[in-house]
């Protein structure tokens, strides 16, 4: 994975982390946040097709090459750019779909409440834990 793409992950992160702060301490109006909620899950979706990406660039490395991928957290590939295993990318991806069902469900809600408060804070939870998978990069 190039810098470039890392950097783009970390962008969407802190977008995702600003909007879910701004939802979780403001009593923002429906259109409000029905937009910020949008904004998050085109964030997610962007990140998940950085990850489509990657996967399929890890699927055309030889075997011998794969199997080192899987043993390292993290290997440099021949043309020195940083790949990602198929552990970081399975973890991201299931972190990504924990983040979208949580958008879907706050979406649906007519009304904010403390279910409203923990849904957002899983996300949070959730866009940490993938930054955390980054930083170990």
């Amino acid at each position: 994975m190039t810098n470039y793409r890392i950097e783009k992950i970390q962008d969407c992160l802190a977008t995702i982390l600003e909007q879910v702060e701004m939802l979780f301490y403001y009593d923002t109006l429906l259109k409000q946040r029905k937009l910020r909620l949008e904004k998050i899950e085109g964030r997610v979706l962007q990140i998940r097709d950085i990850l489509k990406d990657e996967k399929k660039v890890f699927g055309k490395k030889s075997g011998k090459s794969k199997l080192k991928n899987k043993k390292s957290l993290v290997a440099p590939d021949s043309r020195q750019k940083i790949v990602m295993t198929n552990q970081q990318i399975r973890k991201i991806r299931h972190c990504s779909t924990a983040i979208l069902d949580q958008v879907e469900f706050m979406s649906c809600q007519g009304r904010l409440s403390e279910q409203r408060k923990e849904r957002l804070k899983e996300v949070k939870r959730q866009a940490l834990k993938i930054k955390d998978i980054l930083r170990g990069m």
